[in-house]
C-alpha cells in the first residue's frame, strides 16, 4: 500500500487512449493497479462531490520511526492528487496550493502555540494541515490534565471543511475513546525504515466508532486481487519518503523548530529543579502561582498583568505578575 503518490511506471502512448483519457484518470488506474493507495483515498473523501467531508490522519510510533516524514509524504501525495483533479499536472506551484509545506500556515511543529493556531485556522478547502510532534508540545504536567481536550480541540468538529489534518505523536495510549474516534484513519509505525529505498513500514487502520459500545474499532483496509478476485487485507503499508522539493522545505524547519524546542525544555527542567527545591523550604504555594502565570502567557504571549490576574483568580499584584513575564523575555 502505497502512502504518498503511486510508483511511476510506463503510461500508455496510445495517442488515441491519451485523448480519452486523463492524466489523472491515467495515474489512478495505475494507483489502482498497485493496490491500495492512501493519498488518493484521502483526496477522494475531501473531493467527494455529493457531501462535505474532510479527513484526520493520527501517525504513532518511536521516535526515529519516520512519523514526520511519512506525514509529510502522505501531504505531498494528497496534493499531488489534487493538483491532477485540479489543474491535470504536477506543477510544484499547483501543488503548493494544497500543500505548501509552510511553518505556521499549514505545518506546526512542536510548538503548543504554533499547532493551535495552524489547526484553528484550518479551514481551506482541499488543504491539507499537519501537526507534528503533538505531545512534545505540552509537558509532562500540562500534557497528564489536557491531553483529551487537546487532541478533541486540535481536530475539532470541522466536518464541513473539506481538508485533512495529519496529526503525529509518539504514543495515544492516554486518549480516550472520544479523542480516538475523531480520527478516519490510524498510521502505526512499525518499521523496517529502507533510506536507500525511500521508503519506511507501517499499518493502516481505518477507524469506526461505535458510540453504543463506547469502543473504536480499527479494521485494516480490503480489496481484491487484480487477477483472480480474491479479496485481500493489507496488513502493512509502504510509506514513501516526500520528494526533495518538499524535503528541502521541511528539514530546516524541523531543525530550527527542535533547536529551540531543546532550548525550552531545559528552561522547563530548570523551572522543575526551582520547584522541587520550594517545596523542601515549603514555599509551593508562591511557585505554584509563578510556574501558572508563565504557563499561562506561555499560552497567550503578550496577555497584560491585569487579564492574567483576572484569569487565574490570585491575589497576587500586578507588579510581581509583571516580574514573572519580565524574566520570560
Amino acid at each position: 500500500m502505497l502512502a504518498s503518490e503511486p510508483v511511476t511506471t510506463s503510461l500508455p502512448s496510445d495517442p488515441v487512449t491519451t485523448s480519452k483519457i486523463s492524466l489523472y484518470q491515467q495515474y489512478r488506474a495505475l494507483a489502482k493497479m498497485h493496490g491500495c493507495c492512501l493519498s488518493l483515498e484521502l483526496s477522494d473523501i475531501i473531493n467527494y462531490p455529493l457531501a462535505e467531508i474532510n479527513a484526520k490522519v493520527i501517525i504513532v510510533g518511536d521516535p526515529g520511526l519516520g512519523k514526520s516524514t511519512t506525514a509529510v509524504g502522505l501531504a505531498e501525495g494528497i496534493s499531488f492528487w489534487n493538483s491532477l483533479r485540479t489543474y491535470g499536472d504536477t506543477k510544484p506551484e499547483h501543488m503548493k496550493e494544497f500543500f505548501g509545506c509552510v511553518q505556521g500556515k499549514d505545518i506546526a511543529i512542536m510548538d503548543k502555540t504554533e499547532i493551535k493556531e495552524v489547526m484553528r485556522k484550518a479551514t481551506t478547502p482541499y488543504h491539507v494541515y499537519i501537526a507534528d510532534d503533538v505531545g512534545s508540545a505540552w509537558n509532562a504536567r500540562q500534557w497528564h490534565k489536557m491531553q483529551n481536550q487537546v487532541m478533541n480541540s486540535l481536530v475539532g468538529t470541522d466536518r464541513t471543511f473539506r481538508t485533512v489534518k495529519i496529526l503525529t505523536l509518539s504514543s495515544d495510549k492516554e486518549l480516550d475513546s472520544q479523542a480516538r474516534n475523531k480520527f478516519t484513519h490510524y498510521i502505526e509505525m512499525t518499521g523496517p525504515m529502507l533510506y536507500e529505498e525511500g521508503v519506511v513500514f507501517a499499518k493502516l487502520f481505518r477507524t469506526r466508532g461505535k458510540p453504543r459500545q463506547g469502543k473504536v474499532h480499527y479494521n485494516y483496509p480490503r480489496g481484491r486481487e487484480q487477477d483472480t478476485n480474491i479479496k485481500i487485507i493489507y496488513e502493512d503499508m509502504a510509506c514513501l519518503y516526500p520528494s526533495q522539493f518538499y524535503a528541502d522545505i521541511y528539514k530546516p524547519i524541523r531543525h530550527t523548530t527542535a533547536t529551540a524546542f531543546n532550548d525550552k525544555q531545559f528552561k522547563e527542567l530548570d523551572a522543575f529543579e526551582k520547584a522541587i527545591e520550594a517545596k523542601k523550604n515549603g514555599d509551593t504555594q508562591k511557585h505554584t502561582v509563578k510556574q501558572d502565570i508563565i504557563d499561562y502567557y506561555d499560552d497567550h504571549p503578550g496577555a497584560k498583568a491585569k487579564e492574567i490576574r483576572k484569569v487565574l483568580g490570585y491575589s497576587c499584584t500586578e507588579s510581581y505578575i509583571n516580574q514573572v513575564i519580565a524574566c520570560l523575555k
